[in-house]
């Protein structure tokens, strides 16, 4: 009984817990910045940057098998959640130069409660910046100081990371919904 109830909190104190990582994806974005470590549950989103036709389509050998078809335009994006530890190499079938890699590992605990509704670090950022939100984030706008949005894309997890690697040093305004509440914070990337 007591094996019972431990695995029961267990699986309601991970449920949820989950990441939406958001990569850029398109001509001039290198390896480096798709090429990313994430945990068994979370879910990529791969985000067209460049209004050319574009495929994220697995590599033989990945462990997993996904394929978005050719999607094309800009902001359009592609998802797929990751079940199986692993290594995942991935290509454009169209331009052979866009490729990355999703390496998978074993979730490694449970994340602590928060006492805000948003979390967003580090800030200022060189990479990739995490929001952590206590629901399910439902949207994500981020914005120039010229008031130009730049990304806007859906969350779908309590967690998101934004890869900002290609980015252009400045400050970013981030707008993100998660249920009803909604915070607009900037962030500074170096």
């Amino acid at each position: 009984m007591a094996k019972l109830l431990l695995l029961t909190f267990f699986v309601f104190a991970t449920a949820g817990a989950q990441t939406t990582h958001h990569v850029n994806w398109g001509i001039g974005v290198s390896p480096s910045q798709t090429t990313i470590t994430i945990e068994k549950g979370d879910t990529v989103m791969w985000m067209w940057t460049s209004a050319h036709p574009h495929t994220v389509t697995n590599k033989p050998g990945s462990t997993e098998i996904f394929d978005s078809g050719t999607i094309t335009g800009i902001g359009q994006t592609y998802s797929h959640t990751f079940t199986e530890v692993g290594v995942n190499p991935y290509v454009c079938l169209i331009h052979a130069s866009m490729q990355g890699t999703i390496t998978v590992e074993e979730t490694m605990g449970t994340k602590n409660n928060k006492a805000d509704l948003f979390e967003f670090y580090p800030n200022p950022v060189t990479d990739v910046v995490t929001i952590n939100a206590e629901k399910n984030i439902n949207n994500i706008t981020v914005f120039d100081m010229q008031g130009r949005k730049v990304m806007e894309t859906t969350g779908g997890n309590p967690t998101s990371k934004i890869y900002m690697s290609a980015y252009p040093a400045g400050t970013y305004i981030f707008n993100v919904t998660a249920g009803e509440e909604t915070q607009t914070i900037s962030v500074v990337k170096k």
